[in-house]
């Protein structure tokens, strides 16, 4: 009996640091400055602030907000989500949702 616990607390264990690890989005924050914010392989959530800035999300599904000034975004591969005015982006990829703030 003592065994079956101890392999069942195992394998949960075991699950948890898996499951905790593939699920975590990087987030990348901007500042008022304008900037180049890049993002990794993985999904990310990448916010600009003030500044002119240029967002990469590389691959993944990422969300990408822009900011408050002329904000190039360039999600690359991946079905990504933009948060921003129409006015204020700009957008190679074909794939992704713009949503209007």
């Amino acid at each position: 009996m003592r065994k079956r616990t101890m392999l069942i607390l195992f394998s949960m264990a075991a699950m948890v640091m898996l499951v905790s690890g593939v699920a975590l989005a990087k987030v990348i924050e901007g500042t008022d400055a304008g900037e180049t914010l890049t993002g990794t392989n993985n999904p990310d959530l990448i916010k600009a602030f003030g500044g002119g800035d240029t967002l990469y999300g590389k691959d993944a599904a990422d969300v990408l907000r822009a900011g408050s000034e002329g904000d190039s975004v360039d999600g690359e591969n991946g079905n990504d989500t933009y948060y921003g005015a129409p006015a204020m982006m700009s957008s190679r990829n074909t794939r992704a949702s713009l949503l209007c703030l």
